[in-house]
């Protein structure tokens, strides 16, 4: 797949998704749930071993833990996309209904803002790492870590930022009203 054709799939999602956007937000969101869980589970699973395990020369992981962080991280990446569609394609119109797409919009966001958090645990997790990697005067962890993603990391922090570029247009922009409402369905 292009990129052009990946990006012209998004914004028909974008179209598409708002037809029925009640049920194409609750899917979106059952799908984002169980790839978040089950990334997260696997890397849990991973962290469990300690940090030794990312600092010996044979990885302890099972291939199949490997697949998965990859799986997951490519599914995320996926869903992070179509939800900045989802978002992008949203009406400027002021009618009715609009009160609650904002809502499912807060919902979409939740779960974004949840892996966001999420990220910020494991860039914690992987700072230890290296401060313990400096004592062992080992280097490779990051590249470790890196190659357990084998890049689909960086493909979901590109994903991250389009979403949030998205959201600053359609609910910070010009529209700070919108912003309020949406936060009513996220507090945090």
């Amino acid at each position: 797949m292009t990129i052009n054709s990946g990006r012209e799939l998004v914004f028909k999602f974008s179209i598409i998704g708002r037809c029925d956007y009640a049920g194409t937000c609750e899917l979106i969101i059952r799908l984002f749930d169980q790839s978040f869980n089950q990334l997260r589970s696997t890397l849990e699973q991973m962290v469990s071993m300690g940090p030794t395990a990312f600092l010996s020369p044979n990885l302890p992981f099972s291939p199949e833990q490997l697949r998965s962080v990859r799986l997951e991280e490519n599914r995320l990446t996926w869903l992070v996309y179509m939800i900045g569609a989802l978002l992008n394609g949203r009406s400027t119109s002021s009618s009715g209904s609009l009160v609650d797409s904002d809502q499912l919009d807060g919902g979409l966001i939740a779960g974004v803002m949840r892996l966001l958090q999420f990220g910020d645990v494991c860039l914690n997790l992987i700072l230890q790492l290296l401060q313990q990697d400096a004592q062992l005067s080992n280097p490779n962890v990051a590249s470790v870590l890196i190659h357990i993603s084998s890049g689909a990391i960086i493909r979901l922090e590109l994903a991250i930022i389009t979403f949030l570029e998205r959201f600053r247009k359609i609910y910070i922009g010009d529209n700070i009203s919108r912003a309020t409402k949406c936060a009513k369905k996220n507090p945090q």
